[in-house]
C-alpha cells in the first residue's frame, strides 16, 4: 500500500474582498515632472498629452491663496511645486496639493513690467534653472536665473527694451544652453543668452524686424530633437513691412529663412507666439477684424503649407488677450468671435468650432478636452462631442496651468487650485504576466516486475 499521507487541510472560511482604497488627491512624483512638453517649448505649452475620465470631469476646489500683488502669466509646476511671479517682481513657491507657501523672494531693482517664470532644463553640467524676465524703462531688460530649490540668484543678464511687456516668458534650450529673449532698443531683436552658471554671457543679438519698428508681447518657440535645436519666430507688421514667420540658427542667431505673412498692423503688442509639433510650425495670421493660422512644413521652408484668415476676431474685452495657436496631434486651434476654431493641422480646413463668447485667448489642449479662459472663469469642452463638460466660475481669471488632473488659475491677486478629474494613462503599463504554472510532479516509480 502507498505510504500514509495526512488529509489536505480544509479551506479557510469565506470572507468578502476588501473594499478598494479611497481616492486621494493627486501627488506629484518626485523627479523631473515637467509641465512644458510640446516640442521643447518651455514658455507656454498649449498641449498636454493627457486624457481625463469623461465620467468624472468636475471642478472640485482644493485650495486658494492671496498674494502680495497681481500674478503675471502662467504659473509653472515643477517637482510638486507651483511657481508664481507677481507684478511687484516677487516670486512665490507653493505646495502643489496644499497651497502652503514654501518660500518667496523679490527681485532687486525697480521694474515696470515682469514676465512669467519659465524652466531652463539642465544638461551638460548645467542645473535646472527658473528664468524670469523684468523690464525697466530706463535700464532695459533683465533676465534672472534662480535656483528652483531656494530661489537664490545664479546670474543676471541685461539687454535693451522700449516700454515693453513680454507676457510669455523666456524659452531656453537644454541642448544649446541658450535662453532666447525677445527685446531690443526698439523691441525689434532677439537675444541669445548663455545659461552657464560659470559664463552667463550674451551669445548673439539678431534684429528680426526689417525697419526700426518692433512690437512686444511675443516669444519664439523651440523644436528640440535628439540631433538638433530649431528656433522659430512670428513678427508683427509695421511701417510698410509685413509680418514674418521664420527661423534663426539656434547657436548663432542668424536668420535662416523668413516668409511674409500679411501687411496689416494691429497694434504695438503682438499677443502671440509660434507653436510647433515637429512636422509644422504655426503662426498667427492677424488682420483688422479677422484672425487665422499660417503653417510651414519644417522640412519645406520656401512657402506656406497653408494659411487661413477666416475667423472674425473676438470683440469681447479680456485681460491678457492671447492669439497664439494651440495644437494637438491632428488639429490647430485659435480663438475668434464664435469661440475656438479648430483647423486640420495638415491642410488648414476648418473642422469644428467650440462655441462660446469671451474667448480671446489660447485654449489649453488635452487629448480629451479643451480648457478655455474667459472673463468669468474657465470652460472645459469635451473634444469628442463639442459639449461643455464643466464650468469653473472665477472672476477676473488672468491665466492658468493644468497638471495631473488639477487646474491652477490666477486672478488679479490670488491663485486657485481645482481638481478636474482622474487622469487616464494614455500608454498604461500592461499588467505583469502571470507566473508560469509549476512543473507537474514526477511520475510514481514503477512497481518491480517479476520475471518468471
Amino acid at each position: 500500500p502507498p505510504p500514509f499521507s495526512p488529509p489536505a487541510p480544509s479551506p479557510p472560511p469565506f470572507s468578502p474582498p476588501s473594499p478598494p482604497p479611497p481616492q486621494v488627491p493627486y501627488q506629484s512624483p518626485q523627479g523631473d515632472d515637467w509641465w512644458y512638453i510640446t516640442a521643447g517649448d518651455n514658455t507656454r505649452s498649449s498641449y498636454k498629452s493627457v486624457t481625463l475620465d469623461r465620467s468624472l470631469v468636475a471642478a472640485t476646489p482644493r485650495w486658494s491663496i492671496t498674494l502680495s500683488s497681481s500674478p503675471v502669466g502662467q504659473p509653472i509646476i515643477y517637482k510638486g511645486c507651483v511657481y508664481v511671479v507677481c507684478s511687484d517682481a516677487s516670486i512665490t513657491v507653493l505646495n502643489e496639493t496644499t497651497g502652503l507657501t514654501l518660500r518667496s523672494t523679490k527681485l532687486s531693482g525697480g521694474a515696470s513690467s515682469v514676465g512669467p517664470p519659465a524652466i531652463a532644463r539642465g544638461s551638460r553640467g548645467r542645473p535646472d534653472q527658473i528664468l524670469v524676465q523684468t523690464i525697466g524703462n530706463d535700464e532695459g531688460i533683465f533676465v534672472y536665473s534662480l535656483s528652483p530649490k531656494d530661489l537664490s540668484v545664479n546670474w543676471v543678464q541685461q539687454g535693451e527694451a522700449q516700454w515693453s511687456d513680454y507676457t510669455f516668458g523666456v524659452p531656453a534650450s537644454p541642448n544649446t544652453g541658450i535662453a532666447y529673449v525677445p527685446g531690443g532698443a526698439l523691441n525689434q531683436a532677439l537675444y541669445g543668452m548663455l545659461t552657464d552658471l560659470e559664463n552667463p554671457t550674451l551669445a548673439f543679438t539678431t534684429p528680426l524686424y526689417e525697419s526700426e519698428y518692433g512690437s512686444d508681447g511675443w516669444a519664439p518657440s523651440i523644436l528640440e530633437t535628439t540631433s538638433e535645436t530649431r528656433v522659430f519666430f512670428n513678427t508683427q507688421a509695421g511701417e510698410g513691412n509685413p509680418s514674418m514667420m521664420g527661423e534663426v540658427n539656434a547657436t548663432s542667431g542668424q536668420v535662416l529663412w523668413s516668409l511674409p505673412l500679411n501687411e496689416n498692423w494691429t497694434g504695438y503688442t503682438a499677443d502671440w507666439m509660434t507653436v510647433t509639433t515637429g512636422a509644422y510650425v504655426y503662426g498667427t495670421n492677424l488682420t483688422a477684424g479677422f484672425v487665422g493660422v499660417a503653417a510651414v512644413d519644417v522640412n519645406m521652408l520656401g512657402e506656406y503649407a497653408w494659411s487661413s484668415i477666416s475667423c472674425p476676431t473676438s470683440s469681447d474685452s479680456l485681460a491678457n488677450p492671447n492669439f497664439s495657436p494651440a495644437v494637438d496631434t491632428s488639429s490647430v486651434y485659435i480663438s475668434c468671435q464664435e469661440g475656438i476654431a479648430a483647423f486640420d493641422s495638415e491642410n488648414g480646413m476648418r473642422v469644428r468650432t467650440f462655441s462660446m463668447s469671451q474667448a480671446a485667448t489660447t485654449p489649453l489642449v488635452l487629448d480629451s478636452h479643451l480648457l478655455v479662459r474667459t472673463a468669468s472663469g474657465v470652460t472645459v469642452f469635451d473634444k469628442s462631442s463639442g459639449a461643455v463638460a464643466a464650468k469653473i466660475p472665477l472672476e477676473d481669471v488672468q491665466d492658468f496651468s493644468f497638471h495631473g488632473g488639477w487646474l491652477f488659475a490666477t486672478t488679479t491677486d490670488s491663485v486657485f487650485a481645482f481638481q478636474l478629474g482622474t487622469v487616464i494613462p494614455n500608454n498604461p503599463t500592461p499588467p505583469p504576466s502571470p507566473p508560469p504554472p509549476p512543473p507537474p510532479p514526477p511520475p510514481p516509480p514503477r512497481a518491480a516486475t517479476c520475471a518468471v
